[in-house]
């Protein structure tokens, strides 16, 4: 399954018009700077998308507002508008194990890109790694110019013209460094993937393989968490508790003593505090409601 399109990116700082700007523009300077494509593995877009926001956003404003604002647009590449996007058939995408033929229809879907004379490929893994990895690289910018490192990633279910429900997005953040990732809904797989320091707030549950190859990050999950793996130095603020790979099945408490031996702290808490998503100068303390003198029940 293929689509084309042709897409002009601008040139001068300060032209950013939508998230269409955004995406192709990082997209651009990666294929200009690589010989291998997009390749967005090991969080390899992080620094050519904050050099882009360094290049394109002024430097008296906020990259973080800019990305915020490119969210409520309604560009082609608005998250579940494009066929790279659309999610697959399932009551809990998040937690169903994936076969195969799912991966191979998620690599098989592709866009074909012509940017400026540059051709190029992207299929929807890639996609999702690309756009995973976009507030990290805003939040970097931001506290290099002393503005507040915190972002919200809003919930694109039935947003016209996208009518799609439990729109679930893996590798939501990618590659974070700095600052507080607010998503407003599920994440898929990958959660937090090859990331090294910061906040992710999920006001849903996430999928397989949280945090993977990550350290020294802070997880808040609303309802249910997908297994960790390969994390250390972590914290784990679970509200519904941990599952396993077939959703239903909860993690051993061996599994949960190795993520602790790697250096983890893992609490459970049920007082989520929505008002995180409004109140961006919100404390950890006061977001899960924790008495910082008191120890929270074990997982």
């Amino acid at each position: 399954m293929y689509s084309t399109m042709n897409y002009s990116v601008p040139e001068k700082k300060g032209e950013l018009r939508d998230f269409n700007d955004i995406f192709l523009g990082i997209v651009k300077k990666r294929v200009e700077s690589s010989c291998c494509g997009v390749h967005p593995s090991h969080a390899g877009i992080v620094p050519v998308a904050a050099d882009f926001f360094r290049e394109m956003v002024p430097k008296s404003e906020n990259p973080v507002k800019v990305l915020e604002n490119s969210f409520t647009s309604q560009s082609p590449f608005l998250p579940g508008m494009s066929l790279v996007s659309t999610p697959t058939n399932s009551d809990r995408p998040y937690f169903i194990q994936r076969e195969r033929r799912r991966w191979d229809s998620d690599y098989d879907t592709k866009m074909f890109l012509k940017i400026n004379g540059t051709e190029t490929g992207i299929n929807r893994v890639d996609w999702a790694r690309v756009f995973g990895q976009i507030p990290s690289a805003a939040l970097i910018v931001a506290e290099e110019r002393k503005f507040n490192p915190v972002i919200t990633i809003p919930s694109f279910d039935g947003r016209f013209p996208n009518y799609f429900k439990d729109l679930i997005f893996d590798s939501m953040p990618e590659g974070l460094k700095v600052g507080t990732v607010l998503i407003d809904g599920h994440v898929g797989e990958y959660c937090g993937k090859h990331s090294d320091g910061g906040m992710i707030v999920v006001n849903g549950s996430t999928g397989q393989n949280l945090g993977d190859v990550s350290n020294g990050v802070t997880y808040i999950v609303k309802d249910f968490a997908g297994k960790p793996t390969q994390v250390e130095n972590c914290n784990f603020y679970v509200g519904l508790g941990f599952r396993g790979r077939d959703f239903g099945d909860e993690i051993k408490d061996f599994e949960l003593d190795k993520l602790r031996e790697k250096g983890c702290k893992i609490d459970k808490w049920t007082n989520f505090k929505k008002d995180a998503f409004k109140k961006k100068f919100i404390s950890l303390e006061k977001m899960l409601a924790i008495n910082p003198t008191q120890s929270q029940q074990s997982l």
